[in-house]
């Protein structure tokens, strides 16, 4: 979820901004319930598995609000809380429990897709995002400042993210 992808958008940057291309990156409120840490970079110290994907999802952000400071080409988006077969692996019972009750409250995947869509069409302002309007998680997208990170976290997100890719083009 976040070095893949910062690699890719790194390579890639000369090529888009020759032709007028952009980064659309998928985001996650999820970002908001992590915390940076220099000593944890590969968020192997976490044991939620909601935390990693928090934690990666603030690091790729917030590490490509850093490469495309300044400059066109980067749209950050967020489907907002979707339906998803991300909870199948529950147990049988409990899965079938929740999959009618959380259809009512998650947006369905098409509309979520909107953020997306939208982000692929619609300059973005650096430090916002394109997301579902009512409280980040329901509703059609709509563009909304990001308030969830210093500036120092962000230098340190994006220090980490340059010492990654060049250990990378390194190896």
């Amino acid at each position: 979820n976040f070095v893949s992808p910062y690699y890719m958008a790194h390579e890639l940057k000369p090529i888009l901004q020759k032709s007028g291309g952009r980064v659309v990156a998928v985001g996650s409120i999820a970002h908001n319930y992590s915390h940076t840490n220099a000593d944890d970079v590969d968020f192997s110290s976490k044991r939620a598995s909601s935390k990693v994907y928090g934690n990666s999802k603030r690091y790729l952000m917030f590490a490509l609000y850093g490469l495309f400071k300044g400059e066109n080409g980067l749209a950050v988006t967020h489907p907002g809380i979707t339906f998803t077969n991300i909870t199948a692996h529950y147990p049988d019972w409990l899965f079938w429990i929740i999959k009618n009750p959380m259809k009512l409250i998650f947006m369905p995947p098409k509309r979520a897709a909107l953020s997306i869509i939208r982000g692929m069409l619609d300059d973005v302002p650096a430090g916002s995002w394109i997301g579902p309007s009512f409280f980040d998680i329901w509703g059609l997208p709509s563009i909304k400042k990001l308030r969830t990170i210093s500036y120092e976290e962000q230098a340190l997100i994006r220090d980490a993210a340059t010492k990654i890719y060049t250990c990378i083009q390194r190896s």
